[in-house]
């Protein structure tokens, strides 16, 4: 009797673990199964890659809203991708057009007229020149990211190396611009002298295309302790609070519409950017709408020790 009813009490035991085994099993598999569905849509850089899970287990919903925002994350990386390549298509082909163009009528319309053929020369050479820069600007980016280039810092004085940039921008005065520098004293710090050249050139280009009609761009410097921080201001149409993190984006535009840039390439605050972040300086960005802009960075002062040999 005990032996039957041991069987009945098996049989029963062993089907309901089957029954409990199954649906348990289907509750964690048919998730995963979903959520490696939308895997391989990812995979395929679908943007209908979303990853939903119904389930009660802690992990999946987690691993779901941590795939979920990675998708998101890769479409807005995909759709940076588009842009930059739209944009530094545009950017390659206006010159290359225009040097076709130009190079083409000084051959065949203006070869016996020296004054407008050697207009033509001049604005193939610009244009020449533009290009350089932009392909420039792109393979220095590039290593820039991709950490290929080590930082060779020596000790830099600060208010020499604006003041000779600002020679290099002489030829915006004859355009009425005017660059306010009155810094007197000299600070030294310790950084890698072409990459603070680099950053220093862009910001003051950059101020140089959004300053205001008085055609002002201001450079000051600021000292608290041993920190310094150095202004480049502008008097344009300011940036609204939710564009000053995106204006360090490659090509971002607060106008949406694509314009060449008066000098540069769209590229240069992102150079900045990439400089200040592998310095490890802080940055950043201080602007009122219809007051203009303050680009800034800051960095430490490096302090002069005594010579041992000096008697007190």
């Amino acid at each position: 009797l005990l032996k039957g009813q041991f069987l009945y009490v098996a049989l029963i035991v062993l089907l309901l673990s089957f029954v409990i085994s199954y649906y348990f099993s289907r509750r964690i598999a048919d998730p995963i199964l979903k959520i490696n569905q939308s895997a391989k849509k990812l995979a395929d850089k679908s943007d209908k890659a979303k990853f939903t899970c119904e389930t009660e287990v802690f992990e999946l919903k987690e691993l779901s809203e941590t795939l979920n925002n990675t998708a998101k994350e890769l479409n807005k990386t995909e759709e940076l991708r588009r842009e930059f390549l739209a944009n530094v298509s545009h950017d390659l082909k206006t010159p290359l057009t225009m040097i076709e163009a130009y190079a083409a009528s000084a051959r065949d319309l203006n070869y016996n007229n020296k004054k407008k053929r050697e207009r033509d020369l001049n604005i193939i050479i610009d244009e020449a020149e533009r290009l350089n820069m932009l392909v420039n600007d792109i393979l220095l980016l590039s290593k820039i990211e991709s950490k290929t280039t080590k930082l060779n810092l020596e000790d830099i004085n600060i208010k020499k190396e604006i003041e000779t940039i600002l020679e290099r921008f002489a030829i915006y005065k004859n355009d009425g611009y005017i660059f306010e520098f009155n810094e007197t004293e000299d600070y030294v710090i310790t950084a890698d002298k072409q990459g603070i050249e680099r950053v220093i050139y862009n910001l003051i280009n950059n101020a140089i295309n959004d300053t205001g009609e008085d055609k002002k761009v201001k450079i000051t410097c600021e000292k608290n302790q041993n920190i310094l921080t150095i202004n480049i201001i502008d008097t344009g149409k300011g940036i609204e609070e939710e564009d000053k993190k995106l204006v360090w984006n490659k090509y971002f535009r607060i106008n949406k519409r694509h314009r060449r840039t008066t000098v540069g390439t769209g590229l240069g605050l992102s150079i900045v950017k990439e400089i200040l972040e592998e310095h490890k300086f802080e940055y950043g960005i201080k602007s009122k709408l219809n007051k203009g802009s303050c680009f800034y960075f800051k960095c430490k002062i490096k302090e002069n020790k005594p010579n041992k040999n000096t008697k007190k």
